[in-house]
């Protein structure tokens, strides 16, 4: 679910058959559904459909019995995640670094499991520093669309 938000080739995985071959008995594939390579459906690159998926994680995440999870995902569907993005799919704080550390709590009684940084997270990366840039990743054509 937390997959990368553009349809980039770096930003694609493989099949989830492929990468059961690639590597056997060191990863849990039991959660990758076939397809979600493809953007398509649950996995569309479009902001409703990467909000969608935002929700689900952060759900699933909260129903989840650990009181800590540690979860290392792509730095602009972050912004999904953390409901850091416009209507339009822009995001609407500063870009994540790479490797970067943040904590989060869920926001109590909220049904779609929304999370706050905390505050303790915010004044260890000095969030006074971050600087606004409105983004949002091109999405590219599909091949298929163009042929139709």
């Amino acid at each position: 679910m937390a997959e990368e938000a553009s349809e980039d080739p770096c930003d694609t995985g493989s099949e989830v058959e492929v990468l059961k071959q690639e590597y056997p008995e060191k990863v849990d594939f039991d959660h990758v559904k076939h397809g979600w390579e493809l953007h398509e459906g649950e996995y569309a690159v479009d902001p409703k459909s990467l909000n969608a998926r935002a929700v689900k994680l952060r759900q699933f995440i909260k129903d989840r019995p650990e009181k800590e999870v540690v979860l290392v995902s792509h730095g602009f569907f972050n912004h999904y995640l953390t409901g850091d993005v416009n209507e339009k799919g822009e995001q609407t704080t500063s870009w994540w670094q790479e490797t970067e550390l943040r904590t989060f709590t869920f926001v109590q009684d909220d049904d779609s499991a929304r999370i706050q940084e905390t505050e303790e997270s915010r004044l260890h990366r000095d969030t006074s520093q971050d600087v606004l840039v409105l983004n949002r990743p091109k999405v590219r054509a599909r091949a298929s669309s163009l042929r139709e």
